[in-house]
């Protein structure tokens, strides 16, 4: 892995769908970097802010709108590592077919609450059952 800063700005090369990205470097607060336009690249707010207020930060790359919660999980907390909290145990002895399906349906769950806040210490793999809106509401009462 090439790290392009050090300290409080580490920046890592950006991690999709298991494979490095070119060019494109994230911290673990959500900044995104471009080496092949040598800039921090411009954020901003997508999705469906009239459903349950989901909207996310995004950023082009490559010519694809990507989530940043996305990449800085997938860069700093992928998923074999860091698997959602109920499948952990087991997740070393599972199928390779069985992890493939979770790493393609599991969601970035913000600890928090906050959208807004894409560090990577807030947040975590979940199941899509664990990020459902309803799921979260009845379980914090």
């Amino acid at each position: 892995m090439i790290n392009l800063f050090t300290g409080d700005n580490e920046y890592k090369q950006v991690i999709r769908y298991g494979k490095l990205v070119e060019s494109y470097y994230v911290t673990k607060c959500g900044t995104v970097y471009s080496t092949r336009s040598n800039r921090i690249l411009k954020q901003s707010k997508g999705g469906n802010s009239s459903n349950y207020d989901n909207s996310y930060w995004i950023v082009g790359i490559n010519g694809v709108t990507t989530h940043v919660h996305r990449i800085v999980m997938e860069t700093w907390k992928p998923i074999d590592k860091n698997p959602p909290e109920q499948l952990k145990d087991e997740w070393d002895a599972a199928p390779e077919s069985f992890k493939q399906w979770v790493r393609e349906t599991a969601w970035v769950d913000h600890i928090n609450g906050n959208k807004d806040d894409n560090h990577v210490d807030r947040m975590r793999w979940v199941t899509p059952r664990q990020n459902n809106h309803h799921f979260k509401k009845s379980n914090s009462q």
